[in-house]
């Protein structure tokens, strides 16, 4: 099965040069604030919105993921020079080997009022280009050059970023860019992406038959899914009963037609509602939730999450870590990106890793730092068998250990005293 496999970018927000993120089985992406931790996910979620019917331009920028986002405001902007254009590539396996590299140029164009695909490069799964396009300035951004023939040319209009060629088949092989177009449209359900900002779950839910068609972005629907499907409730209970919450998550009937999502506890007959549980299990209702939908294989298979760990305790923390670790650990894995400031949960997938949960392999970190020059660099991180980490920057969580440092020192200096 072909499956997105590393998003690459050079020249998008933060990123300057080349920057690469591996679509690894569970991925943890630490970062400091204002580094650029949550941009590639989102990312991943624009390039979704992007598929829609109604796309209005080659990103999609007025959905959840785009944040109000305008085009200009992507490129990087350092050293002063104003840009309006960025580079990506997406890189694509079939059973595990490369299989294509889709690469774009997008630019804004003043003159269409949205963004276009200045350039495309297609390559095969040996880096051998199967296409090369370059197009013409306005008012024929739609015609592109190919090669280094500057009569060669075809026109190619795009829905988003979703390409059907139009004009001179016999200059590029067809099957080339219907290619590109499955593969893009293959994203439009492939990625769920998960907010920080999660509200509370609502005191009751419908029980209904009808099964809701997405995940929204901040998880407000994600009782609905448990409602209309008692599997699914099933595929998160056992985060639940194990400790340290140690709690039976219950849909309760609340008369006509409706249920109440209750925790009964493991030990007695005592029960309350969630509401009453505290933020903690409000907020990773939504993640267990969105994790069981793509470890089903149908769907979604990109699971983006920003702060999975918000509001739970370090133990509880740790034991999200295994369970994301086990649906990690599967023969044909989903894919989990998830954007955290949380050592508790790096140590967490670490344990599952020693304690042979998950192969080391399906899991990585990766680090994302600031340069003096506002420019990010991101470091890919190796877990090893024994759950170590393989090439862990100096400055990574260094944190910590630094204001532990001052505090030794200051008792030192009233023991002096």
């Amino acid at each position: 099965m072909l499956r997105l496999r590393a998003l690459e970018v050079r020249g998008y927000r933060a990123f300057a040069g080349w920057t690469r993120l591996e679509l690894r089985p569970l991925t943890l992406v630490y970062g400091r604030n204002n580094a650029g931790k949550s941009s590639l996910l989102r990312l991943l979620a624009i390039l979704a919105d992007s598929m829609q019917e109604d796309a209005h331009s080659a990103l999609e920028l007025r959905g959840n993921p785009g944040r109000g986002s305008k085009f200009k405001d992507l490129p990087w902007m350092g050293d002063g020079v104003p840009r309006n254009a960025f580079r990506m590539r997406l890189r694509w396996e079939d059973d595990g080997v490369a299989a294509f590299t889709d690469e774009f140029e997008l630019a804004w164009l003043d003159e269409r009022s949205r963004a276009v695909v200045r350039a495309l490069v297609i390559r095969g799964g040996s880096d051998e280009i199967l296409l090369s396009a370059d197009a013409l300035p306005f008012p024929d951004e739609d015609r592109y050059i190919v090669g280094d023939d500057d009569d060669a040319t075809v026109t190619i209009r795009w829905n988003g970023l979703r390409p059907r060629l139009e004009q001179s088949p016999t200059v590029v092989g067809e099957e080339i860019v219907d290619g590109l177009a499955k593969r893009m449209l293959s994203l439009r359900r492939s990625v769920s992406w998960l907010d920080s900002n999660r509200p509370r779950p609502p005191r009751l839910v419908a029980a209904q038959d009808t099964f809701p068609t997405a995940l929204e972005h901040d998880g407000r629907n994600a009782l609905e899914f448990l409602a209309a499907d008692r599997e699914l409730l099933n595929a998160i209970h056992p985060w639940f009963s194990r400790p340290p919450i140690e709690r039976d998550l219950r849909l309760k009937p609340a008369g006509d037609g409706f249920v109440s999502p209750v925790l009964g506890s493991t030990r007695s007959a005592a029960e309350f509602h969630l509401l009453s549980a505290g933020e903690g299990m409000a907020h990773v209702l939504p993640v267990l939730v969105g994790a069981a939908l793509i470890a089903r294989g149908t769907g979604y298979r990109v699971f983006a999450v920003e702060e999975p760990e918000s509001h739970l305790h370090g133990d509880a923390q740790r034991s999200l870590a295994r369970h994301l670790a086990q649906l990690a650990a599967s023969d044909d894995p989903p894919i989990m990106l998830l954007e955290t400031h949380s050592r508790a949960l790096l140590l967490g997938v670490q344990l599952a890793i020693a304690e042979g949960i998950m192969p080391a392999e399906h899991g990585q970190v990766v680090w994302r730092e600031q340069e003096p020059t506002g420019a990010s660099t991101l470091s890919q991180i190796e877990f090893t068998k024994d759950g170590g980490l393989r090439g862990w920057p100096r400055s990574a969580l260094a944190d910590e250990a630094k204001m532990v440092r001052e505090l030794l020192d200051q008792q030192d200096e009233r023991l002096a005293g």
